[in-house]
């Protein structure tokens, strides 16, 4: 009975449902063996996306590796397409991974513990594998772990993008340095690195000349995350990189005038090339929930990343329910080619604030009104999310969840969830209309 009902689940499975995420589990008070939401007829059903994403951190390592025992035939990790690793990367931690993983349970007790998760390592940190996150790293927790193990982190051969978040290093060629050791990396990215102060490397080390001879062949694409006191410190390092790199992603916490003088030091220090895109993501994690604070300085920020031809891509992300309209009709209403906001590929919308007493179709309506507008002539890409604790949620039956471009299917059954993705479509047909918009799913261990 329970595998007719696998077999059931399994054809069910939402078309739409791309990616299906554990997220955050880090901050989650269960551990992963106590999570209702993960049982063998599950993962039966959604085996091949439960684990694109895993968030890992000394504390449930050992979690994971039970329920990758306890779950076996049923996950392999070889479909683990991304591994976030929260601080602290330490050995012992990172050994208590592999070493109680299925894969290396049955080896001989002679073995070591690190040549004994050296099995594990390949299968997890595979050719496949295309993405890797490091949260919290210091310099002093890299060169450690790569010192004192490095025959296991010699198995980074298949990361074609690792990212840097909350992570502390002394200077530029340290992130060169770590940069080289993933021989296929096409991408890295840096959120909220910073050097020793405050984002600023030591005066006699910033001088010394930089060795980019290692750099990975394929290395093309970088992104920095600015938050205002680490622009000196990225700015030789993309200095540095940039014969390499044709793609540019740059992040801002909030657009002010000093972050367009940035961008303009920026992209006049680094571009090399016709052939480079550069793409530009603005937050407002510091607006207020009606974000009228700095939205007379949005029609003058956009206006600015038009006047770049170099910009092919925009995400906005945050509350722009409020911002959007405002932004918009300052824009079509001045004397200047409106057809310049075309390079506007993607826009990001993530939870809508629990204080709105806006309706959600009446929110999906406002959206539908902005997507039809004729100046989004490239918009590819609409990713949306809805908490289930806002006013209105009712309609699509806490179908979302707060992580950006997700929708939460939760525990319900499958069927129930492409009634909910059928009734969302029905709120917002520009979405057939033009292609634009992806479906993510987000399971959350709480």
């Amino acid at each position: 009975m329970e595998q007719d009902t696998s077999l059931r689940l399994r054809t069910q499975l939402p078309l739409e449902v791309v990616e299906i995420i554990i997220e955050p589990l880090i901050y989650s008070p269960r551990d992963l063996q106590n999570c209702a939401l993960v049982s063998q007829t599950w993962l039966y059903a959604a085996r091949r996306h439960l684990f694109t994403v895993v968030r890992l951190d000394p504390a449930n390592f050992l979690s994971f590796a039970k329920l990758c025992a306890r779950t076996y035939p049923y996950f392999s990790p070889r479909w683990v397409k991304h591994i976030v690793i929260h601080e602290p990367m330490t050995i012992p931690a990172f050994r208590s991974l592999l070493s109680h993983h299925d894969l290396v349970k049955n080896l001989p007790l002679n073995i070591s513990t690190e040549m004994a998760a050296l099995p594990a390592c390949k299968q997890l940190f595979h050719e496949n594998l295309p993405k890797l996150t490091m949260v919290g790293i210091t310099e002093r927790d890299w060169r450690g772990c790569v010192t004192k193990s490095r025959i296991l982190f010699n198995q980074f051969t298949g990361v074609k993008e690792v990212s840097f978040r909350g992570s502390h290093f002394w200077d530029i060629q340290q992130q060169i340095d770590i940069t080289v050791s993933f021989s296929a990396l096409e991408k890295v990215s840096f959120a909220h690195a910073r050097g020793k102060e405050h984002g600023l490397v030591q005066p006699q080390r910033q001088t010394s000349p930089l060795n980019l001879i290692q750099l990975p062949p394929a290395l093309h694409a970088f992104q920095a995350y600015f938050v205002g006191v680490n622009t000196p410190y990225f700015l030789p390092l993309m200095k540095a990189l940039g014969p390499q790199i044709d793609e540019w992603t740059f992040e801002f916490t909030i657009p002010m005038v000093w972050d367009l003088q940035t961008l303009d030091s920026v992209m006049s220090e680094c571009a090399i090339a016709e052939k480079q895109r550069w793409k530009l993501v603005i937050h407002d994690s510091y607006l207020d929930f009606s974000g009228l604070g700095i939205a007379p300085l949005l029609p003058v920020f956009i206006k600015h990343l038009t006047w770049n031809n170099r910009i092919t891509a925009v995400v906005l992300k945050g509350a722009w329910w409020y911002l959007l309209p405002h932004v918009f009709n300052s824009l079509t209403k001045e004397p200047y080619p409106r057809e310049k906001l075309a390079f506007i590929e993607s826009l990001t919308l993530p939870e809508y604030s629990v204080h709105s007493s806006i309706p959600i179709k009446e929110q999906l309506e406002e959206l539908d009104i902005i997507v039809r507008h004729p100046q989004f002539q490239r918009l590819r890409e609409v990713h949306l999310a809805v908490s289930s604790s806002f006013p209105g949620a009712e309609l699509l039956d806490a179908g979302y969840d707060r992580a950006s471009g997700t929708v939460k299917v939760g525990s319900s059954p499958w069927m129930t969830t492409q009634e909910k993705l059928k009734k969302l479509k029905e709120h917002m047909p520009w979405a057939k209309e033009k292609g634009i918009l992806k479906f993510y799913a987000v399971y959350v261990a709480v």
